[in-house]
């Protein structure tokens, strides 16, 4: 066995099967000629915090707010109303979806295809003229604490992330005392422990081209 071998044998031991980060993930990904939005896997609304603050969202699709220090937010209410809103502890970092920056360049709510059962927001409402960072959900479908996302979202053909107004990359926002996590994923993106074997398979080939 090659020394390179061995060092790539390590490492995959060393991080293990590389898994999501999100509790919950949004995932917009060009495919067949359009761009779909999946929702995945389980919020556990007990690690966050239950709030109570005024909402008013209507429809389906992403939303960009431009004044200094509100929040990009999407959501789509097509199964009901949200009546149900957690927020974040004090002290978690929101950055990556407040202006300026965060997943969307401008607003768009031309999705022309919607399934699922459970309508969403992914913010807990207004605190003055400013969104709050979070998730809205229907009170019912929250089950033992846990919440799970199924919406499909499928635009219209021909649509791309630049035509939709969405910023390629991973906008996470990890609750700062219970680590419950929230992610907007547009394409693509390695994940750390991904990112690190191979930094450390670039390694390993580097020390054998040294020695060759």
């Amino acid at each position: 066995m090659t020394r390179l071998l061995r060092l790539i044998i390590a490492a995959s031991l060393l991080f293990g099967p590389v898994a999501s980060y999100a509790d919950i993930l949004f995932l917009f990904e060009e495919i067949g000629g359009t761009v779909r939005m999946t929702s995945s896997g389980v919020l556990n609304t007990n690690n966050l915090v239950a709030v109570t603050r005024p909402d008013g969202w209507g429809g389906t699709g992403t939303e960009h707010n431009n004044a200094a220090g509100d929040i990009d937010i999407m959501g789509g209410t097509s199964f009901g109303q949200v009546n149900t809103q957690f927020g974040f502890n004090a002290g978690t970092d929101v950055s990556a979806i407040v202006n300026p920056g965060g997943p969307f360049a401008f607003s768009n709510f031309s999705v022309v295809s919607i399934a699922g059962s459970r309508s969403f927001t992914t913010y807990s409402g207004f605190s003055g003229p400013l969104r709050i960072a979070g998730i809205g959900v229907v009170g019912t479908d929250i089950v033992g604490g846990l919440w799970t996302p199924d919406q499909v979202w499928t635009y219209g053909a021909g649509a791309t992330f630049a035509s939709l107004g969405l910023n390629a990359g991973l906008y996470s926002i990890s609750d700062s005392r219970t680590g419950e996590t929230i992610s907007i994923q547009i394409g693509q993106v390695p994940e750390p422990g991904t990112l690190a074997l191979l930094g450390i398979g670039l390694f390993g080939m580097g020390l054998a081209r040294r020695k060759a």
